[in-house]
């Protein structure tokens, strides 16, 4: 499927400069940015552009954070282009979805506190 990078989210809060896997792993996010700008790099025929997402609360949400910033900064810089990229859809059940958004753990559940909730 192809997709407006304006269409979609990120699922991180923050992210490093730089890539730490795959084929751009140790490149930085800037380098990425300089090609989609200057037309070197094509989203839509570099497969290692391509997004994983997942459709959460009605939103398209990526798994690959690093180069959707850098999609949508592309489009920030060349606000006269409509940048798109290629998307694989992950479906999400509704059980896994509910786990993943009760899951606060901070110590990989190795222990839990109590609290009482106060009294109406």
């Amino acid at each position: 499927t192809v997709e407006r990078v304006s269409d979609l989210r990120w699922s991180h809060n923050s992210i490093r400069a730089t890539f730490a896997n795959g084929d751009h792993k140790g490149a930085s996010v800037d380098t990425l940015i300089d090609g989609l700008v200057s037309g070197s790099v094509d989203p839509l025929k570099d497969e290692r552009l391509y997004l994983f997402v997942a459709r959460l609360e009605g939103e398209l949400v990526s798994f690959n954070n690093r180069r959707l910033y850098a999609l949508k900064e592309c489009q920030r810089r060349c606000p006269e282009r409509v940048v798109c990229v290629c998307v694989r859809v992950v479906p999400l059940d509704p059980v896994t979805v509910k786990f993943l958004l009760a899951y606060t753990t901070e110590n990989k559940g190795t222990s839990v506190e109590m609290y009482s909730r106060p009294s109406k």
